[in-house]
């Protein structure tokens, strides 16, 4: 009797779901906001490069002054932006969930960032080398200016966050100082990592949240139109 060999799973790049860290991980399709509110064209741009990552708690997914090697569209969990000051001391300026995409830096045309980012909520994401990421954009006008939208979002979320910080300044220490966003994006990763939606639904419920870069992305989806090719923008070697 002829002994049948297993097939491996394939993600939607045509790589094997367990290539990351050896574990078989569930991954709905496009169930990042961002990579779903892109038109067709520029999602099958990025697909044949994706493939999944799963986020451990406190994993670093890069660096301060780093090279940037990923970027990760979060499918499930949340991850912080932390800035490191001179004295050692850190805090959390923003935080990223499945609304958006980790490696704005490259987004912008960097390869390192003063920041760092670390998984506070784990959960899983979808992944792809920073150097294809930014050859994408550089392909598709459409996806840049995609990619710019959110970028924009997500400043407005860091500048209101800080915003909200400086008015409760004066408020007595044991009175918690949770931006809205923090707790919007915090309990809709912790309900998509396998937590209560139920909960995540109530706080959302009278937080005010910014309002989605993913709904920023799709209303100029639909009303972009691919640049002339006569005029190409110059190239820029990662």
């Amino acid at each position: 009797m002829t002994e049948r060999t297993a097939r491996p799973r394939l993600s939607r790049g045509g790589v094997s779901a367990a290539s990351v860290d050896g574990t078989p991980l569930p991954l709905e399709p496009r169930q990042n906001r961002l990579l779903a509110a892109l038109p067709s064209p520029d999602y099958e741009l990025l697909k044949p490069h994706l493939e999944t990552a799963r986020l451990t708690y406190r994993r670093l997914l890069y660096s301060a002054n780093k090279r940037i090697d990923f970027v990760y569209f979060v499918e499930t969990g949340v991850c912080s932006l932390v800035n490191t000051m001179r004295n050692g001391s850190a805090s959390e300026v923003g935080t990223i969930g499945n609304e958006g995409v980790v490696g704005l830096p490259v987004v912008l045309g960097d390869k390192q960032a003063p920041t760092s980012v670390y998984v506070q909520v784990p959960g899983i994401a979808t992944r792809m080398k920073a150097s294809l990421f930014w050859g994408a954009m550089e392909e598709s006008p459409t996806l840049r200016r995609s990619m710019l939208h959110y970028a924009h979002a997500f400043f407005n979320q860091v500048a209101q966050s800080a915003a909200a910080d400086s008015g409760h300044a004066t408020l007595t220490a044991s009175v918690p100082r949770l931006s809205s966003n923090w707790i919007f994006s915090t309990c809709t990763g912790a309900a998509g990592a396998g937590g209560s939606s139920a909960g995540a639904g109530n706080v959302a419920g009278i937080a005010n949240a910014t309002k989605s870069g993913a709904h920023a992305v799709a209303s100029a989806g639909a009303a972009a139109t691919r640049e002339s090719t006569e005029n190409p923008r110059p190239r820029r070697h990662w």
